[in-house]
């Protein structure tokens, strides 16, 4: 079982894909990675503003499917700018989930991020193994 709160603090790097540091979809592949789980390496363009929306809703519609409820591994997909799906991290949990935001991976509440919340996004069954 991984422990989330060890990946809490590690810096976030633009196209992080390492313990050294992580953007978003870094840390999403790694924690999939420490479940036996490859997701692909998206080319998350900071000029593309809607390139993590594109990757996972759009470019990978047949492996992902929206769920109403997160369950724990989850992928949450949020807006930070606006009409822009741009940011991605990982229910834990509990009302948690946990992402590479600001200047290091944190953990936060969902409700706080509510109003940014665009869905969750569960991989299919089938498509990791």
């Amino acid at each position: 079982m991984l422990n989330y709160q060890d990946l809490v603090g590690i810096p976030f790097i633009d196209g992080g894909r390492t313990l050294q540091g992580f953007d978003c979809w870094g840390l999403v592949r790694y924690i999939y990675q420490q479940r036996g789980i490859q997701l692909p390496n998206y080319p998350i363009d900071p000029k593309n503003r809607d390139a993590v929306h594109q990757a996972l809703v759009k470019g990978a519609a047949s492996s992902w499917e929206k769920v109403e409820q997160p369950q724990e591994g989850d992928v949450v997909l949020l807006e930070l700018a606006i009409r822009c799906a741009n940011h991605v991290g990982v229910y834990i949990g509990r009302g948690d989930f946990i992402h590479a935001y600001g200047t290091s991976v944190v953990i936060d509440r969902l409700s706080h991020w509510q109003s940014r919340i665009v869905g969750f996004y569960r991989l299919k069954e089938g498509d990791h193994d």
